[in-house]
């Protein structure tokens, strides 16, 4: 179990991972602005970059993990996506779980998207790990959670909910999940120094 472990935790390092994790977040992402394209069509185009919080998160992360396997990081980027990566995970996994407990039942859709969306929170907390672009450029990057949060609560532009009657719960978790999200990860940064990155010898071959 602790090889297993162990194995989990260092993805961040073997290399290959990428090949599997750059396509695929970038499919997520075309499958969530697919799933987003009722409401963006009642969008005004200039706040489409507002609405579909989640694929966009999986697209920015996508570019992240594109940036890592081309040497090229982008650290802004990287605190954008880690922050939404994260924070959109669990307030979607959150407002998916507040229905089922409604309602008593999990429609597969849902049960696919909750498992999804816990799947970005993850992998965003492990490279996070290993590639922490820096506190500066995760107090930076907050600025844009917290206008993304007032666009969507204030002006309006959240995604559409799976059942209205929430929506005060929601917007409150959105919130605290923003904070503890941003603050959770200067901690992780902070603590996590000695042990993060890529070594300087480049990539390990093997997770074993």
């Amino acid at each position: 179990m602790k090889r297993l472990w162990r194995i989990f935790t260092r993805i961040p390092l073997d290399e290959r991972w990428l090949y599997l994790l750059i396509p695929l977040n970038i499919l997520g992402a075309i499958y969530g602005f697919n799933w987003y394209r009722d409401q963006l069509a009642s969008t005004p185009l200039k706040y489409w970059p507002v609405v579909p919080d989640s694929p966009l998160s999986t697209l920015l992360f996508g570019l992240v993990l594109l940036g890592i396997r081309l040497g090229r990081r982008n650290r802004l980027l990287e605190g954008v996506a880690y922050i939404s990566m994260v924070k959109y995970g669990l307030w979607t996994m959150f407002v998916f779980a507040q229905c089922w407990w409604g309602r008593r039942a999990a429609f597969p859709e849902e049960a696919f998207l909750f498992a999804s969306h816990l799947g970005m929170a993850v992998e965003a907390v492990l490279y996070a790990r290993y590639y922490f672009p820096g506190r500066r450029a995760i107090i930076t990057a907050s600025l844009w959670t917290f206008f993304n949060d007032y666009m969507d609560y204030v002006r309006g532009f959240h995604p559409y909910l799976p059942m209205m009657e929430f929506y005060p719960t929601v917007r409150l978790v959105s919130v605290l999940t923003s904070v503890a999200v941003i603050a959770g990860l200067l901690v992780w940064g902070r603590e996590g120094g000695a042990r993060r990155g890529r070594r300087e010898g480049g990539w390990e071959t093997s997770t074993t």
